[in-house]
């Protein structure tokens, strides 16, 4: 398997705005599936991840627009309620002048690893 197939989006501290992450990104192609992909991992780390696993339960989604190759991008998450093992996000893609490209709304199940033998 190739072990190198993610997008390798890791979104940071928003200095200033708790709940929100973010990163640049340029996309290797422009399609559904990766501008989709791509507007995926930030709301987990919005929630962050490094401290609570979650894994995506649904997320529910429009794309407006697909970026051409190699433009630089922006994306966002940001962290909503948690209510027990779920959480909420958000995550918006945009392009480097501020044009939303897409946008997403998620639900992260928190999982012990312990649950699943690791």
């Amino acid at each position: 398997p190739d072990n190198d197939a993610g997008l390798h989006i890791y979104a940071g501290e928003v200095r200033g705005r708790a709940g929100l992450r973010a990163a640049t990104v340029t996309l290797p192609d422009d399609d559904l599936p990766t501008v989709s992909a791509a507007l995926d991992c930030p709301g987990a780390w919005a929630l962050a991840m490094e401290e609570r696993l979650v894994v995506l339960g649904r997320i529910t989604g429009r794309i407006d627009a697909l970026p051409q190759i190699g433009m630089p991008l922006v994306v966002v998450g940001r962290t909503g309620r948690t209510e027990g093992r779920k959480s909420y996000a958000s995550t918006a893609l945009y392009t480097a002048t501020g044009e939303l490209l897409g946008q997403a709304d998620q639900v992260w199940i928190a999982v012990n690893p312990r649950d699943f033998g690791a």
